[in-house]
């Protein structure tokens, strides 16, 4: 009886420790997603702010052929772009909890935020007073350029 409580413990043990591991590496794995998104959406706005730079009267939102992206950029889904007069939005629309903090890190601007009730809302300075167009959604993680 005695070995029966031995291996009981055992495998006790051993669940626990991968559970830990489990959850480690899905925290890791949540970490890198956020990471990607947020670097992949610096790059859509990088290309989206040097096309209205280039074009201020375009409104709207672009093919994104004519947005000069690297060959190799694919654009995650949820994201998109809307320009007006010279400004450019870039959003995406899929809940992924740290996105804003990451992207309000690399940017270390107030121009990075969410939409609420049609304004920006920044993690570093709280409500900017800038208003964005209708086209982008409530809730949105939201880049201005």
């Amino acid at each position: 009886m005695p070995v029966l409580w031995l291996i009981f413990a055992l495998l006790l043990y051993c669940a626990a420790i991968f559970s830990s591991d489990q959850s480690t590496k899905n925290q890791m794995m949540k970490e890198a997603e956020v990471m990607a998104i947020s670097e992949s959406l610096m790059i859509y706005r990088n290309s989206v702010a040097a096309f209205a730079e280039n074009n201020p009267s375009a409104v709207g939102v672009m093919d994104d052929s004519v947005l000069n992206l690297p060959s190799w950029y694919v654009i995650p889904p949820g994201a998109s772009h809307y320009l007006a007069t010279g400004t450019s939005y870039v959003y995406y629309t899929q809940a992924l909890p740290g996105l804003i903090g990451e992207l309000a890190v690399k940017t270390e601007s107030i121009n990075v935020g969410t939409n609420q009730g049609g304004y920006l809302v920044s993690p570093n300075v709280g409500y900017t007073a800038i208003p964005l167009p209708a086209q982008i959604p409530q809730a949105a993680v939201v880049i201005i350029q």
